[in-house]
């Protein structure tokens, strides 16, 4: 086993962090991004879980994670994390490519998805959630685990910020897996035509706990019992190319197993088809990486600019403060609660004191940002913009 090195060590990615692994998949200005902090999507405690639209022993975990095989394999080096990579492969949920949910676990997804009862059902949980909420493998974890915040400090442009970051990580651990594959002995493109030749008869080769046997040895080959060797082929192939790996992601395309799930969402009932996740085909394409990492820094300046030329800023229309929330005081404390913003939102006393500035209309100038309420705040121009993006502030 390699002794533990950089792709170990979570790397920052703004005020939070993410696989080690992302180090060699993204620029390196990536780690300094200034991305928000999400301080309302708390998941030691899981807000939607107090309230009552999760179960506690599912949260937003209602889904076996697509884990690519690098950070498997970079799993396995881990003695805390390796029992449960080891378990996901023993319970047949391990393809080549990565961990993949068996067709009978999507369909059963999809149907949740259609009654809007995603993460009710327990028996849908992550295998890595834990009974105190947390995740077995965190430093591992994926694009989509990395980037999904139940809410947004910024609204509906916070989120489309978080959608395109998750569209460039996926991208690059996607292209970079399916680069790994072909460089550890099993192509990519073998595994597709592989399944492929499997969905004659998808109700016998899966089940909601995994792939049957029949299945995992047709897919895997001479691969099937050495399933840890393979991933840790891999990882190993990566070291040995992340000089410029970026660089090199650019003319990586991932690609889907089409043939596969295209019949995979013709065989699930048709009244929950709409549910199916987008599939890579002529019609729908993935945004080139460059295009990608272009956009996020964009979004990024539009999310943090401030009206500083001398337009008059106001409360919005309908903002409503009440005193201390009590509703969940083991969540929000003793912030005051703010209705009439696009999703409800808490702020503190200091807080509370900058936006009383722009109850009768203010301008965001020198003289606002060196105020004692502003001063008070560590970051000033970031609630502003918050305030701004949430709805709660006009311009």
């Amino acid at each position: 086993m390699p002794a533990p090195d950089d792709l170990h060590a979570p790397m920052p990615l703004g005020p939070h962090t993410a696989s080690g692994l992302f180090r060699v998949l993204l620029p390196e200005e990536a780690q300094w991004l200034r991305l928000p902090s999400e301080s309302y999507a708390d998941c030691s405690i899981c807000p939607p879980a107090m309230r009552g639209e999760y179960d506690p022993g599912c949260r937003c975990c209602g889904y076996i994670p697509h884990v690519p095989n690098l950070l498997l394999g970079l799993a396995l080096e881990d003695d805390g994390a390796a029992p449960l990579i080891e378990g996901a492969i023993g319970d047949g949920l391990a393809l080549p490519s990565g961990l993949w949910a068996p067709p009978a676990r999507l369909r059963r997804k999809v149907e949740l998805d259609a009654a809007d009862k995603f993460g009710t059902e327990a028996t849908m949980a992550c295998p890595f959630l834990k009974g105190d909420g947390g995740c077995g493998i965190y430093a591992y974890r994926n694009s989509v685990c990395s980037t999904f915040f139940c809410v947004n400090d910024h609204g509906e442009p916070g989120e489309t910020l978080w959608s395109t970051m998750h569209a460039l990580m996926g991208n690059a651990e996607t292209g970079a897996a399916q680069w790994a594959m072909g460089e550890a002995g099993l192509s990519w493109e073998l595994q597709a035509e592989r399944m492929a030749e499997l969905v004659g008869d998808l109700d016998r080769l899966s089940t909601l706990d995994g792939w049957t046997p029949e299945a995992l040895a047709h897919i895997w080959g001479e691969w099937w019992g050495r399933e840890a060797e393979f991933y840790a082929a891999c990882i190993a192939s990566l070291r040995g190319a992340r000089e410029g790996f970026w660089e090199r992601l650019a003319d990586l395309t991932p690609t889907d197993a089409v043939g596969f799930e295209l019949a995979q969402r013709d065989w699930i009932p048709e009244e929950f088809r709409d549910e199916v996740p987008p599939i890579a085909t002529g019609d729908v394409s993935r945004m080139p990486t460059d295009d990608l990492w272009y956009r996020i820094q964009l979004r990024l300046k539009q999310l943090w600019d401030l009206p500083l030329d001398g337009e008059t800023v106001r409360w919005a229309t309908g903002i409503q403060i009440a005193g201390p929330s009590n509703k969940l005081p083991l969540l929000m404390g003793s912030k005051h609660r703010v209705a009439g913003a696009s999703r409800l939102l808490w702020l503190d006393d200091t807080e509370l004191a900058l936006l009383e500035r722009f109850r009768g209309g203010a301008r965001i100038d020198g003289a606002l940002l060196d105020s004692p309420e502003a001063e008070a705040l560590e970051n000033p121009r970031e609630l502003l913009a918050h305030l701004l993006r949430r709805g709660v502030l006009v311009v």
